[in-house]
């Protein structure tokens, strides 16, 4: 068991440097091999954050939404989740999480500018 916790971790950490070149593609298989090992919601939020630069919102909720429900600190996934959300027009769902964000963490920056945003927006 404790050698699956490691095989995992290392190919987390492989992904991590793929992101840090932005080889998001590669990226995402060593983030999806480490999920099939051990699942844990720093790498399902990374796995979605991919999915996102990949411009592929709704491949991303699915791993987002898992990172917000298994996450001790979630805002992070929880704003990228709203973000995919909004990307495939889910404004009013997106508009939900970061209200729920905002409520825990009132000085998330990124989580305001989105909220501004698709308020602002016409098409909600």
């Amino acid at each position: 068991m404790a050698s699956e916790y490691g095989e995992s971790f290392d190919k987390y950490q492989a992904g991590r440097l793929e992101m840090e070149k932005r080889n998001y593609e590669t990226a995402t298989v060593f983030f999806e091999e480490s999920i099939r090992i051990a699942p844990h919601f720093k790498t399902l939020e990374l796995l979605g954050e991919c999915k996102l630069n990949l411009k592929r919102p709704a491949e991303a909720i699915v791993p987002l939404a898992a990172a917000v429900t298994l996450g001790t600190n979630e805002f992070r996934a929880m704003y990228l989740l709203a973000r995919a959300l909004s990307e495939v027009g889910e404004k009013r769902d997106a508009l939900k999480f970061l209200e729920a964000l905002l409520q825990r963490e009132p000085t998330f920056k990124s989580a305001h500018q989105l909220r501004d945003s698709l308020t602002t927006s016409e098409q909600l």
